[in-house]
């Protein structure tokens, strides 16, 4: 069963601290769909700590609802919790946070990234984090590995079905 991360975007409203000001600081700008509907596990353990299957070191994981959220999201998310168990796991992350992420990095003991297509379906890819060793269920799909000495050894290129 896949994984799917679903959310909201606010902003805080520049007047919030204001004595005046009575209305929610925070308000709901979007819905992270229409910006995202994929499920990228790698983007999902980076940020989340989510389907992490390489190690990565999370920049924002578990913190819970905030306690400011709107109350517009805080209602829908208790709503939809209530209603499917599999529904989990909130947090948050800021722009700030999402700024100093290194786009280049990778975790430690990654060789490189497996992109894997199937010609029947050329648009649809898989990408995979790749360690010292093939993954298991990539091997068994596709035969031995390009190179026998493992990931470290492969030059750039293509391995279709093994070869």
């Amino acid at each position: 069963m896949g994984t799917d991360i679903y959310g909201g975007i606010e902003i805080r409203n520049p007047n919030a601290d204001e004595d005046w000001y009575t209305r929610p600081p925070w308000e709901r700008a979007i819905d992270l769909y229409p910006l995202y509907s994929g499920r990228d596990y790698a983007a999902f353990g980076c940020l989340f700590g989510v389907r992490d299957l390489v190690g990565w070191e999370p920049v924002a994981a578990g913190r819970g609802l905030p306690p400011d959220v709107s109350p517009e999201l805080r209602k829908e998310f208790v709503e939809v919790a209530g209603l499917d168990p599999a529904v989990h796991g909130p947090t948050w992350v800021t722009w700030a946070e999402l700024a100093r992420i290194d786009l280049d990095a990778a975790p430690a003991g990654v060789r490189g990234a497996l992109v894997l297509r199937d010609d029947r379906t050329p648009a649809l890819e898989e990408r995979r984090w790749v360690t010292d060793d093939w993954p298991p269920d990539v091997l068994d799909r596709l035969g031995p590995g390009p190179a026998a000495d493992g990931p470290a050894a492969t030059p750039f290129g293509e391995w279709r079905g093994g070869a």
